[in-house]
């Protein structure tokens, strides 16, 4: 008994030797400065989150444009975002003023996994005081020519979707087990 557990440390130790001195989940591990961020994403804003509606794979999120400098002229914009990732921190919270860095995909725009986005508030000066002389001005408000019927379907959140039903139904089930053992425990003490 003794060998087997000698042999696994040395083992152990061993392999050691071979492991990577380091990785990186993902490409975007080190964010670029304001400057090279600028130039990669289509546009660059400061927006306040006015809602967050989730969808199956992503979540919606519609912004009011306080501030761009690049790339959009509207006051209101919705974009995509991953329902874990959103910004550095996790995905956009409603009522939070952020600083995105966009990107254009089939005409609708998103906010990126490895986009710099932040909370508007963790901006340094540097980064403001880049920023600051690109601004664009915004469009003045126009009455929408959307249709009500067309907005409410826009604003209808999604139906539960399968995870979600396997998640609950996961729950129900070890509630379930646990309550059933609990009482043929109780009862067998009797």
């Amino acid at each position: 008994m003794k060998k087997m557990i000698l042999v696994s440390l040395i083992l152990v130790f061993s392999c050691s030797f071979f492991y990577p001195k380091g990785a990186l989940a993902l490409s975007c591990a080190e964010l670029p400065t304001v400057e090279l961020a600028y130039d990669k994403y289509d546009a660059v804003i400061i927006g306040q989150v006015e809602d967050v509606v989730r969808n199956k794979i992503s979540n919606e999120i519609k912004i009011n444009v306080l501030n761009s400098f690049k790339g959009i002229e509207e006051r209101k914009i919705a974009l995509a975002e991953d329902i874990t990732w959103g910004a550095l921190d996790g995905p956009s919270i409603k009522g939070r003023t952020y600083l995105f860095f966009l990107r254009k995909q089939n005409n609708e725009w998103e906010n990126p996994l490895c986009s710099p986005t932040k909370l508007s508030f963790d901006a340094t000066d540097e980064e403001l005081s880049f920023l600051q002389n690109k601004e664009i001005p915004l469009k003045t408000e126009s009455v929408s020519t959307q249709s009500p019927i067309n907005e409410k379907l826009l604003n209808t959140p999604s139906p539960i979707n399968g995870i979600e039903i396997a998640v609950i139904l996961i729950l129900i089930g070890v509630t379930l087990f646990a309550f059933i053992r609990y009482k043929k425990h109780k009862s067998q003490k009797r």
